[in-house]
């Protein structure tokens, strides 16, 4: 049975740009190429189609205590305009 679990994430486009918060069935690689649709700046009256080169990855993750089962795990893809 497929698992309905999505990896929260950030895309950060880096030297100040914006952030937009993402979820993702898998995160993408380093020097792979990103198409992003971003339904806030559609509704704004915005350009939201955005392409993007992932530069880094850094993921926030948490450990799960032997007495629960919560863990933590957040994604930053750094990306640069394609």
């Amino acid at each position: 049975m497929a698992s309905n679990l999505f990896i929260q994430a950030n895309i950060v486009e880096i030297n100040d740009g914006p952030v937009y918060h993402v979820l993702l069935s898998s995160v993408p690689h380093v020097g792979e190429l990103v198409e992003l649709r971003s339904q806030k700046e559609e509704r704004m009256g915005q350009e939201p189609y955005h392409k993007y080169r992932v530069i880094q990855i850094i993921h926030n993750v948490w450990d799960v205590p032997e007495d629960t089962d919560t863990g933590y795990q957040k994604v930053n893809i750094y990306v640069e305009q394609a």
